[in-house]
């Protein structure tokens, strides 16, 4: 995990989903499960719950998970005074353990956590790494813009270039030649800027899913959709297979840098279509 990352966080949810992200990424049978189990936790669905923000990572679990996480010293102590704030009840507490995050993170990382914005601006920004890996991609923004399509602005990938590039999502090599890292994804400052983006690029990838649909050669695309009836309790599961379909597809079918020709966009979407109040 990039230890440098970890100082730019400010929610514990988020390291540990980078950390659950690249688990999987070097081994596509990681689960949830497996991970509750090797930390031996009794219930798996509380860390999945975790996970998901749908509860807070208690402080006794967070010294025993803190170990599990491929951090620095000074990582684990960042991770872990971050969860003992999240569940501070009193001012005193807060100050505490504000203050303790303020002397483990390194000064150069405290002072680019003030400055730093949303790294998810455009939907680009979550594209821009995998297009290192295309045989034909230049550092030039003109080019690749236009390799996107008439509704990007060079001035769209300039940014993200930069973004990436100042966060660590891509790196130059020592030919000097942008190459993807292994951070699985890029993070911000808060959740609440994270969820406002992503919304964004939700939307935007609806509309791009939109046009390619009516736009694209049917032999071109592959467009699959059906209803499936299920019990609540499968929800979870159903997920976490989603994830692990992902990944193996990602692990069999992409790209050696440099050799990609085209990308794909692959959308695996789960949601509830019986909105309506069941009760009578």
């Amino acid at each position: 995990m990039n230890n440098e990352l970890i100082f730019r966080i400010t929610d514990s949810k988020e390291i540990l989903n980078i950390s659950f992200e690249e688990k999987k990424r070097k081994n596509p049978q990681f689960s949830i499960r497996a991970w509750s189990k090797k930390l031996h936790f009794k219930n798996p669905s509380y860390l999945s719950e975790v996970l998901r923000g749908k509860r807070k990572m208690k402080p006794d679990f967070a010294l025993r998970i803190s170990s599990s996480l491929d951090l620095s010293e000074d990582g684990r102590r960042y991770f872990e005074a971050l969860v003992f704030l999240e569940n501070s009840t009193s001012q005193t507490e807060k100050e505490f353990y504000t203050s303790m995050l303020e002397k483990i993170r390194p000064q150069k990382q405290a002072e680019r956590l003030d400055e730093s914005v949303s790294s998810f601006k455009t939907w680009v920004h979550f594209l821009i790494d995998d297009m290192t890996l295309l045989k034909d991609f230049r550092d030039d923004p003109v080019y690749l813009a236009k390799r996107l399509g008439p509704d990007v602005s060079p001035h769209i990938v300039e940014l993200a270039l930069k973004d990436a590039l100042r966060i660590g999502l891509i790196k130059k090599n020592n030919r000097g030649k942008y190459e993807r890292t292994k951070i699985a994804f890029i993070a911000t400052n808060s959740p609440e800027e994270r969820e406002r983006a992503y919304e964004q690029y939700k939307k935007a990838s609806w509309k791009r899913a939109e046009e390619a649909y009516l736009t694209q050669p049917i032999e071109k695309t592959r467009f699959a959709h059906f209803y499936l009836p299920i019990r609540k309790e499968s929800f979870e599961t159903i997920r976490q297979y989603l994830d692990e379909v992902r990944a193996d597809i990602r692990k069999r079918f992409e790209a050696t840098p440099g050799t990609a020709e085209e990308i794909y966009a692959l959308e695996l979407n789960l949601y509830k279509i019986t909105l309506g109040d069941p009760s009578p």
